[in-house]
């Protein structure tokens, strides 16, 4: 039996269907310029077919990605927030609202969302639709942080207009009540979308053999990746200990660690102590992601836990197999056994099983990733995705004015 819920839910107020549509003034709000470059710029085309005008709050050390939209900026880092930055965050961000005229804002993420919630609330502007793409308490934090995010959660929801999310775990938080007052707009997302088309035409266009001695690789044997930021939640500790017992059960193949992050220098060192570097290769950061997928037989992500993992919607379109956690997000996208696989984050030894059971076995290989081509064809690509995240922001956009209207 499949584990997906509908691939857009939806629960909207009554009232919006009686409020015509119109152009929007739209401001987005991000913290870094990888939510631009990553989720955002389809979205912005999506939002100037239809007539409406966007424009981005983005931190002001950020590299500005070419995005034909204006942009401003305010005080914001990475680094958790003392009170004082908090209170410039939310100050300059309130400047720039309470210039702007705009009908709905959009604040994207957990950092972005908690300061533009609090923004929007002391301009006093009426309609804030925060997406989140994954509530930040998933079940793998450590219990303490946790309830922390969850009481910021709270709080910063009762600043909240509408919202988004893009996976079943945090869909049922929100339907059950557990963060937004009862009778505003919630929505459920498949995906932000990947552009499987390009993608494909990338992994059949670069050549595989040349990449291959370019990496150092023998011509034959399989290649398991992994992908991603090196740090603790994404998992590539636990893909080096896959990677070092399926090589010592007599696994044929090459491993390589695409990414870079605080845990790079360990990661290397953990090769060198094992004496792994025959056949596991820390790469650092990769230039084209997608041709190190392509090249790849399985990508290994064993992380705990995602939105709307775009990297294996990607590594999908590629036709490549994926095995990952069986955890929120991931468990949205893979359908175990069916067109990859999803397997218990703390329990390696099904992961060992799972990456050797596939090195060894080619013609289930092929049989996945035809399937993996099919799911991410069919439920991820834009032009599948993309309407809908507009769709939600101009029904958020009709709530809000419905509920001024009958309150005036």
């Amino acid at each position: 039996m499949s584990n997906r819920i509908p691939e857009v839910a939806a629960i909207v107020p009554p009232g919006v269907a009686h409020v015509p549509p119109r152009p929007l003034r739209i401001l987005y709000i991000v913290r870094a310029s990888i939510t631009v470059r990553c989720f955002m710029q389809d979205m912005i085309r999506e939002a100037h077919r239809r007539g409406h005008t966007v424009e981005i709050a983005i931190g002001p050390e950020e590299p500005l990605p070419n995005v034909p939209v204006p942009f401003h900026l305010y005080p914001v880092r990475r680094a958790v927030l003392s009170p004082l930055a908090l209170r410039k965050a939310v100050g300059g961000l309130r400047e720039i609202i309470d210039r702007g005229d705009y009908d709905i804002i959009v604040p994207h993420m957990f950092l972005a969302g908690l300061l533009g919630r609090l923004a929007a609330r002391l301009a006093g502007h009426p309609c804030v639709l925060f997406t989140c793409h994954a509530l930040q308490c998933y079940p793998a934090k450590p219990p303490v942080q946790r309830a922390v995010i969850r009481a910021i959660e709270r709080l910063s929801c009762q600043f909240t207009d509408a919202m988004s999310v893009s996976n079943r775990h945090d869909w049922r938080l929100l339907t059950e009540g557990h963060f937004m007052r009862r009778g505003r707009p919630i929505f459920k997302l498949a995906s932000v979308g990947v552009d499987v088309p390009q993608i494909q035409r990338r992994a059949a266009a670069f050549d595989p053999a040349s990449l291959r001695r370019e990496l150092g690789l023998g011509p034959d044997l399989p290649i398991v990746c992994f992908l991603g930021r090196l740090i603790e939640e994404k998992g590539p500790t636990r893909f080096l200990e896959i990677a070092r017992r399926c090589l010592q059960d007599g696994a044929k193949a090459y491993f390589l660690l695409a990414g870079s992050g605080p845990l790079e220098a360990w990661c290397k060192e953990f090769i060198q102590r094992h004496g792994l570097g025959e056949h596991v290769r820390a790469l650092g950061w990769v230039r084209d992601a997608v041709e190190v997928m392509a090249l790849s037989d399985v990508l290994c992500q064993p992380t705990e836990n995602e939105g709307m993992p775009v990297a294996i919607q990607e590594a999908m379109a590629a036709g490549t197999v994926v095995v990952t956690s069986s955890v929120p997000g991931c468990e949205d996208v893979i359908e175990d056994g069916v067109d990859g696989r999803l397997i218990p984050l703390g329990d390696t030894d099904a992961w060992v099983a799972a990456v050797d059971a596939l090195i060894r076995d080619e013609p289930h290989r092929r049989a996945l990733s035809l399937a993996a081509r099919h799911t991410a064809e069919t439920r991820f690509d834009l032009r599948v995705c993309t309407p809908r995240w507009i769709d939600a922001i101009e029904t958020a956009a009709a709530w809000c004015e419905y509920r001024r209207r009958v309150t005036q």
